[in-house]
């Protein structure tokens, strides 16, 4: 019933009508971090946000498992999301997951149960695995985005435009249907050059590495792959925040796992060139690059450099060298006019740097003490425009971003209870979820905070069976996923009428 009620609907109104208007809200979930920036932000959600988090309702959903077997403390990857995605099997609500054995898995959220799963081909490993090198499928998987700011609406920018139909025109069935391919505009193999323009409507795309180092580029409505996966980087890298824009695939690689060298590549999907900076003392932080709305690419080291790189290319165009060990990811934002970067330091700083000319360091301040190394920073803004950042430490750190007259300073704001191994935070329409990762012995644990107060909201209690390592929490329309390392993904939230 309610397939024929949507398809009606899509009769009546546009596609983008039909979202806007009957869409569960926000933007996607992209990549690690959600957007081209890292800020780990969704800006607006239906039923997530501070008011509604002090009532009864938000809630344990369901649980699926995916049949992974983890990689040293490896399992499953953070969930990218597909809110609203119209295919031939009618409208989905789709989370899809990484497995460090090369799986890739696609779950229905709204019905809780496996869509397809897929393990990818990769030759056999001669590398044994250590915690730093641990071989298998490290990155987190990818949908193509943009690197534009997230429209302040929630929909657009950040995701490349609204979802669109995958369905075709009276006859031509979905286009996401490989049989179908060759009328689709899809990417042509490597050495074949760009094909032609098309006008009609064109696939979803859902990205992955292999632990071999092969690129696959499949469609989000099968898993299937249009084109053969495409060499990228050196087997068994340990390679982490895949993201892809403008047809071109970026990701870090890090510790010279395997006979991969740190730094950052970037793979034209359509020729199938590669380009490589390297980063003689590693690449700091858990979800790579970070890109301005031109595309620019800003990379930090654990030496404490931070590189200014060209799109597609990498070659270096600025750098600014701290007297600090960079920890963390750069997470770049907008404030007053200023295009600024924070970055994490070891002896427990957070350094923000202008990027309007060269990166010049404009403001510090102290963290939570020495070894202070969270993989990524995040950042939203308030209700008031408060600009705010956050931090994982021995629990999750808030600063706000102040100044006036040109200046800009970062004040303290709130810190959360204490965390056992916390993972990075996401901000869902101003609550902050965050993890106790747990250990073997301990297991994790959920918890929403008021994002301008730290007021602990709710937690996930005893749920959660397992611990986490390496993953995070991603969120969408009403709904906050979390996967563990026995291989089950956690879905909480505010139940969904069927």
């Amino acid at each position: 019933m309610r397939t024929r009620i949507l398809l009606y609907l899509c009769g009546l109104f546009p596609i983008g009508t039909v979202q806007a208007q009957f869409g569960r809200g926000g933007i996607d979930w992209m990549t690690a971090g959600s957007d081209a920036q890292r800020s780990s932000w969704i800006r607006n959600d239906p039923k997530i946000s501070r008011e509604s988090m002090q009532k009864p309702g938000f809630q344990f959903l369901w649980k699926v498992k995916l049949n992974n077997e983890p990689v040293q403390l490896n399992s499953l990857s953070p969930a990218i999301l597909l809110d609203f995605y119209i295919g031939y099997r009618g409208f989905r609500s789709l989370a899809f997951v990484g497995g460090s054995s090369n799986n890739v898995f696609a779950i229905d959220t709204d019905l809780a149960r496996i869509e397809w799963q897929r393990r990818l081909p990769s030759a056999a490993s001669t590398h044994s695995g250590t915690p730093g090198c641990p071989g298998g499928m490290t990155a987190n998987l990818a949908r193509p985005t943009v690197s534009a700011f997230p429209m302040p609406g929630g929909r657009g920018g950040g995701r490349g435009g609204p979802a669109h139909s995958g369905v075709g025109s009276a006859g031509e069935g979905a286009v996401t249907i490989a049989a179908v391919s060759a009328i689709a505009n899809l990417p042509a193999p490597p050495g074949r050059g760009t094909p032609p323009p098309n006008p009609g409507p064109r696939p979803s795309y859902i990205d992955a590495i292999s632990s071999d180092g092969m690129f696959h580029h499949m469609y989000v409505s099968t898993g299937l792959e249009p084109t053969p996966p495409v060499p990228f980087l050196p087997p068994d890298a340990n390679a982490q925040g895949l993201i892809v824009i403008d047809e071109t695939a970026y990701v870090a690689t890090d510790q010279n796992c395997g006979s991969s060298p740190s730094g950052i590549w970037a793979l034209d999907i359509l020729t199938g060139h590669v380009s490589t900076w390297q980063a003689d003392a590693g690449v700091a932080g858990s979800s790579g690059a970070a890109f301005a709305p031109d595309g620019t690419v800003f990379a930090a080291t654990r030496k404490g450099e931070l590189v200014v790189l060209e799109p597609k290319t990498l070659k270096v165009k600025g750098s600014f060298t701290s007297d600090k060990e960079f920890t963390s990811s750069p997470v770049l934002f907008e404030h007053r006019g200023k295009l600024l970067i924070a970055l994490a330091t070891k002896d427990g700083q957070i350094q923000l740097f202008d990027t309007s000319d060269h990166p010049a360091l404009v403001a510090k301040i102290a963290g939570i003490g020495d070894n202070f190394a969270p993989g990524a920073l995040a950042s939203w803004v308030g209700p008031d425009g408060t600009r705010w950042l956050l931090a994982d430490n021995r629990g999750i750190a808030a600063w706000k971003v102040v100044g006036q007259d040109g200046t800009v300073a970062l004040q303290p704001g709130w810190t959360s209870r204490e965390l056992f191994s916390p993972l990075a935070p996401a901000i869902i329409n101003g609550v902050v979820f965050a993890v106790s990762g747990g250990s073997p012995r301990s297991p994790a644990v959920l918890y929403a905070f008021d994002g301008t107060t730290g007021k602990e909201l709710w937690n996930s209690g005893k749920t959660v069976t397992s611990f986490v390592h390496g993953g995070g929490v991603t969120a969408i329309g009403g709904q906050v996923y979390l996967g563990t390392y026995d291989g089950h993904l956690y879905a909480f939230g505010f139940p969904i009428e069927h």
